[in-house]
């Protein structure tokens, strides 16, 4: 009995040593990155809509992020506002910038670079169309506002969040992906777990699953079966806004990762959808999606083994195009 304890207890040495070692190098070459979001971050208003805590502070992808007394992403805990000409931005996760410190994400740069405006960015991870609605009238407390700039996500259509948020009655957390690929409780919220925790983990899952390419999927499939009335119904909303704020609006498509390894036509329904609405609303837009797909090595444009959030250079990508375009 003794025996076989001792070669039970050799095995588990050797094991737990082989996944130290492979958690090592993982992080030393970073083979991948974190996903995992502080949870004390989030306030969920009955369930209705969540929010950043004012003036908190925590971790989001593994970088360290900072927050106003509005819950918006500012480079530190005692950043000041400017008083300059203000420039809003919208978005989700892809604006607020997961994994990416706030200096070197496209509104940080924007933010630091440039001496005729304030940056205020409104974004947060996990929002879509009915998220943004939900507080579109808050942005009457920032006038006078000289441009709104909204970055649209192509998962910006759906009705739910993509983040975990904490079940209360529980005590553990739900992933409320719009399409769960693991429907096993214990198993999605080990996911959730590791994913915060592990970078071996997140390159093992990304080289097995290949999730840029599962999401994607998921997403062209509702645009192949829907037309998006929910963005539709959102411009309409925002345009109406920015024109009573005396603002100037410009919409930004980005794309996903898996649209940008061959940039057929096939791949691109979802942005021209997007595009016909804005045209059809005289919106002015930009579909940055040619812009990635240009690029030399796109895949580096983006957050690793991640569908769509950017890395620091996709971030310095997006704010040349910016630039370029609204801030001659």
């Amino acid at each position: 009995m003794r025996k076989i304890f001792k070669i039970f207890f050799i095995n588990i040495v050797i094991v737990f040593l082989i996944l130290f070692t492979l958690e090592f190098l993982a992080r030393l070459f970073g083979l991948a990155g974190l996903m995992g979001i502080t949870v004390d971050l989030i306030h969920d208003e009955k369930k209705r809509i969540h929010y950043i805590k004012p003036n908190s502070s925590g971790k989001v992808f593994g970088s360290n992020v900072f927050f106003d007394k509005f819950g918006y992403r500012v480079p530190s805990s005692n950043y000041i506002y400017k008083k300059k000409d203000k420039i809003i931005l919208i978005g989700d996760s892809v604006a607020f910038g997961n994994g990416v410190i706030e200096e070197e994400t496209f509104a940080g740069i924007l933010r630091k670079s440039n001496n005729n405006f304030e940056v205020f960015n409104t974004s947060v991870f996990g929002y879509q169309v009915r998220h943004f609605n939900l507080r579109k009238d808050e942005l009457d407390r920032f006038k006078p506002i000289k441009k709104i700039f909204y970055f649209v996500t192509l998962n910006d259509v759906f009705d739910s969040s993509n983040i975990a948020v904490k079940n209360k009655n529980e005590g553990n957390y739900e992933n409320t992906n719009f399409k769960k690929i693991i429907n096993l409780d214990y198993l999605r919220n080990l996911n959730i777990y590791f994913r915060d925790k592990s970078y071996f983990w997140m390159f093992l899952k990304g080289k097995i699953i290949d999730p840029q390419k599962v999401w994607f999927k998921n997403v062209l499939n509702y645009y192949q079966q829907n037309d998006p009335k929910e963005l539709s119904v959102f411009f309409e909303n925002l345009l109406a806004k920015s024109i009573d704020l005396k603002a100037e609006l410009t919409v930004f498509i980005l794309p996903y990762e898996y649209q940008t390894r061959k940039c057929g036509e096939e791949v691109l329904l979802p942005q021209k959808k997007i595009t016909n609405i804005l045209n059809g609303l005289k919106i002015e837009n930009y579909d940055l999606t040619s812009v990635f797909c240009d690029q030399n090595e796109p895949k580096e444009l983006f957050y690793k083994f991640d569908p769509m959030h950017l890395s620091e250079n996709g971030h310095k990508i997006v704010y040349k195009e910016i630039k370029k375009r609204k801030l001659k």
